[in-house]
């Protein structure tokens, strides 16, 4: 599965449960094998949390976040971003966190 260009086609699954408390679970899925990132960002656009990085085969892949950010810390109720990036194609997704 491609686009008229051959770049890869990538879909991401809105987070799950949404809003969340605990633990919520993003789903991504790959036309082709390919590099990524999913990064949880704030409204003001700074980096959260690095939730997945890597080389990674065709399919679906799981990711889940618990609420908190890089240090370990717990992030503030609020509305973040979900972005994965793949071969310079950002999909974006929005999930709300409850303390």
């Amino acid at each position: 599965m491609e686009d008229a260009i051959g770049a890869p086609v990538l879909a991401l699954a809105p987070p799950r449960p949404n809003p969340f408390h605990g633990t919520t679970a993003i789903r991504y899925t790959l036309s082709r094998a390919a590099r990524v990132t999913v990064r949880i960002h704030d409204l003001a656009g700074r980096t959260v949390r690095e939730l997945d990085a890597g080389s990674r085969a065709a399919g679906a892949h799981d990711v889940a976040w618990d609420g908190r950010d890089d240090a370990g810390r717990e992030a503030r109720s609020g509305t973040y971003f979900v972005r994965l990036t793949v071969a310079g194609l950002t999909r974006t997704a929005t999930v709300v966190r409850l303390r």
